[in-house]
């Protein structure tokens, strides 16, 4: 992410800091004497070693590898949690490759519940005629309210080379979480907000796969993740004029894959324990035959405690790879 990308999505807030209180960063050597409270374009590093102890032990999707980390604020919940939000560039790639974590931690530092974003931010260059190019932008910018609950605002755009701010077409949603008494994230509302310009069919459906990216941002252990994405794919098939196109297009599949991955057993236990037509999520999961390792899905059915719900689900995966 450009310099000026993070102190678009970053200025927000203030910079209010706040000394003490944090005992569990300063016990793995994060040893500044304030942390910000509140977003700014002033970031804390921390090493690989640091991460490590504070992120990747979340889980293996949470695995720093190689990224550099840094702190974009630390904010009291309560008495008895603490939320810090993260951004990891990997230096790999350029510059924009970003990721961005946000981690509850109780008073000891271990971590009650976290959600990662794949993709915070992001631009690139479309044909749009013979000869004729224009750039398309994905941003996202955190917004706190609270203590307790926060709202991420994503917008998607299309523009003129030079004319950011002049686009072609726009289109602005939200998504906003609230944070209970155990520290655990919950999504409360996700809605459009802003739809600006003439956007065209094949646009409507890219826009679909950017708010699938934007939906990746859900909780570990939240209770209602599986809902979310549920409630969300009915309007995802009417937008593609149909469910029978959006299955062809494998979009659903492939980012269901990651979902997967962030709570393997809450997917297979909702998957398995929703049996009828109100499941719009089952279509696109039997299509994960190639996203999902068989294996790893075996494993997690053969945990169900619930028999009808093995039943349902071990014949859709017996031959997967």
């Amino acid at each position: 992410m450009k310099p000026l990308m993070i102190l678009a999505c970053l200025l927000l807030c203030g910079g209010q800091a706040v000394a003490g209180g944090y005992d569990f960063l300063r016990k793995v050597g994060v040893n500044y004497t304030t942390f910000p409270t509140e977003m700014t374009e002033e970031v804390l590093v921390i090493t690989h070693q640091q991460a490590g102890e504070l992120v990747d032990a979340v889980g293996p999707v949470f695995v720093a590898e190689n990224r550099d980390t840094e702190i974009l604020c630390v904010r009291p919940v309560d008495g008895n949690h603490t939320l810090v939000v993260y951004a990891q560039h990997n230096p790999d790639f350029s510059d924009d490759y970003y990721r961005v974590i946000l981690i509850t931690y109780d008073q000891d530092g271990k971590w009650c519940d976290a959600m990662l974003d794949r993709d915070w931010s992001s631009d690139w260059t479309v044909e749009v005629g013979p000869g004729q190019n224009a750039q398309r932008a994905y941003s996202s910018s955190l917004d706190f309210s609270s203590h307790t609950t926060f709202t991420r605002t994503n917008t998607f755009r299309q523009y003129d080379q030079g004319n950011y701010n002049a686009p072609q077409w726009l289109v602005r949603w939200h998504q906003s979480y609230e944070i209970d008494k155990d520290g655990h994230f919950h999504v409360t509302e996700v809605k459009e907000d802003e739809r600006s310009g003439n956007v065209a069919a094949i646009d409507h459906e890219i826009l679909v796969n950017m708010r699938l990216y934007s939906l990746l941002m859900t909780p570990i252990l939240g209770d209602n993740t599986m809902e979310v994405w549920n409630a969300f794919i009915p309007e995802a098939e009417a937008t593609y004029g149909g469910a029978s196109k959006l299955l062809a297009n494998g979009i659903v599949s492939a980012e269901l894959g990651d979902l997967y991955l962030n709570n393997p057993q809450r997917f297979v236990q909702w998957m398995g324990t929703h049996r009828d037509g109100k499941n719009h999520l089952m279509p696109y999961f039997e299509r994960c035959d190639c996203i999902i390792d068989g294996e790893s899905v075996r494993q997690e059915v053969s945990r169900l405690t619930d028999s009808q719900a093995r039943k349902h689900l071990e014949p859709i995966v017996a031959d997967w790879e």
